[in-house]
């Protein structure tokens, strides 16, 4: 038996605060969430103590990162009395397993921004000096200095960079919104989160090269009826029967972290985070 998969696409306006903790992982493998959406323990011992300790009511993989190898090493957790300051202190001292925690929204990713240039010419990246981003421009380059923003890179268009940074990125996205000669505008990185749901006799699908560059193959021992693709924010960009029209558009998309549901002819659903490189 295998479970359905479900992204739980978490709408921004839900929870402007930050509510929960945005926590990374030293090692994928340890301190893994046991489940999904409403799990609260982890494959470590000495984690789950922590947890405990806390009533820790959410402990689980926060996915769709832009930083694609940060996406298995990103965990939300929340809890509904505690006091966050405490927890986070805790879970940083556990050194072995955690790298770093961090107050934050359970709606997106605490440390990463999109950022739209007016001008592709001007605030094109042009590495790092000593593990800071850098740029053409010296006005933008300050601003990543202030911020310690440490990658800066194309996303997509050439006028649109993604950025990770050590920082609180609300403080950020208003430096940048308001340096408005250079930036055009910024943008939040919204989180995914899987959910389990009933069991079903599963049709078994194997969906490869994960990541892509221009399309992937489905192997499965039942039929499929439909091929839905999303964008991580949930929008539809296509939905068909034909799997060569499937292929036509995700060798047309951008790159990014996308979404392919699959509808088989007994009317089961599978869902799967894809990768486009």
């Amino acid at each position: 038996m295998k479970r359905i998969l479900l992204f739980l696409l978490v709408p921004m306006l839900s929870f402007a605060q930050n509510t929960g903790i945005e926590m990374l992982l030293v090692n994928p493998d340890i301190g893994t969430p046991s489940s999904y959406w409403g799990a609260r323990t982890s494959n470590d011992s000495g984690l789950n103590a922590i947890l405990q300790s806390h009533a820790v009511t959410v402990y689980t993989l926060k996915l769709g990162n832009p930083y694609y190898e940060y996406d298995t090493k990103t965990v939300q957790i929340q809890c509904a009395d505690c006091n966050l300051n405490a927890l986070k202190a805790d879970l940083e001292a556990y050194s072995s397993v955690v790298t770093k925690a961090t107050l934050a929204s359970p709606a997106y990713f605490i440390n990463n921004l999109s950022v739209m240039l007016r001008n592709a010419a001007a605030g094109t990246s042009t590495g790092t000096v000593m593990n800071i981003a850098t740029t053409n421009d010296s006005g933008l380059n300050q601003i990543f200095q202030n911020f310690n923003v440490r990658s800066y890179d194309i996303y997509g268009d050439l006028n649109h960079y993604k950025l990770r940074c050590d920082c609180d990125n609300t403080l950020l996205k208003a430096a940048l919104d308001n340096y408005d000669t250079i930036v055009l505008t910024t943008d939040f990185f919204n989180a995914a989160y899987l959910l389990s749901n009933q069991d079903f006799k599963n049709p078994n699908p194997k969906i490869y090269p994960n990541p892509f560059s221009s399309s992937f193959q489905i192997e499965t021992n039942a039929v499929v009826s439909n091929y839905s693709l999303y964008d991580i924010s949930g929008k539809l960009l296509i939905s068909t029967d034909s799997k060569a029209k499937l292929d036509n558009h995700s060798s047309l998309i951008s790159s990014g972290v996308y979404l392919l549901k699959l509808t088989f002819d007994n009317q089961e659903n599978y869902t799967q985070k894809l990768i486009k490189i």
